[in-house]
């Protein structure tokens, strides 16, 4: 007779605990989303001072420098592309001889999309 007890108390107090881990796993899962949506920001950034660095390295003249952030852009578009993303950018000579370009540089993936346009 005691040893019916005890299977049915055992068997009671196992389930309470499977119950209770059941109702708590929600709040110790692993949140992977910020870390997620904060690579495409950390790519952006780094993408747009590559821009950036193109154009100011670049000699003075409009063709030197038009061909120098073509080939940055050429660079990072593979690169972004290797890691799975899909880098968009465009760019306008806003005042050639003072090296300004208004550049507008978009990097997405299937998660975010971060876009801006700056002027170097």
């Amino acid at each position: 007779m005691k040893g019916q007890w005890f299977i049915i108390s055992a068997v009671v107090i196992t389930s309470f605990f499977v119950v209770l881990s059941g109702l708590l796993r929600d709040y110790s899962a692993i949140d992977f989303l910020p870390t997620g949506t904060s690579s495409e920001a950390f790519y952006f950034e780094n993408v747009k001072t590559v821009l950036e660095n193109s154009v100011s390295s670049s000699p003075p003249d409009c063709a030197g420098i038009e061909k120098n952030l073509s080939e940055a852009i050429y660079y990072t578009k593979r690169k972004m592309a290797s890691l799975g993303y899909i880098e968009d950018v465009s760019f306008s000579a806003a005042d050639c001889a003072q090296k300004k370009y208004t550049i507008t540089l978009g990097i997405s993936s299937n998660r975010a999309k971060k876009t801006e346009t700056f002027t170097t």
